[in-house]
């Protein structure tokens, strides 16, 4: 933890969550025991072998109300271009 107190999640961590910056983390504190848990999204963003990319979904449920790919291909693709 730095000085901030902002904690660093290891990158291997992050790839195997798919968490990416705008990840949203749920934090539950029980006694003296901090567990973060990563709040899925019902879609996963790849990208194809022509670089397109393309939502596959986890399972079939309804989409949320906020629900924009298009938003979060760009987040995706800016975090990784600024190699957040």
């Amino acid at each position: 933890m730095d000085k901030f107190g902002r904690v660093v999640i290891p990158k291997k961590v992050r790839e195997a969550l798919n968490l990416h910056a705008g990840s949203k983390l749920r934090a539950n504190l029980k006694n003296r025991t901090l567990t973060l848990e990563a709040e899925a999204r019902p879609y996963e963003i790849r990208y194809d072998e022509h670089g397109w990319p393309t939502i596959h979904f986890s399972q079939s449920v309804p989409l949320p109300a906020d629900f924009d790919p298009v938003r979060d291909i760009r987040e995706d693709r800016a975090a990784e271009l600024l190699k957040w």
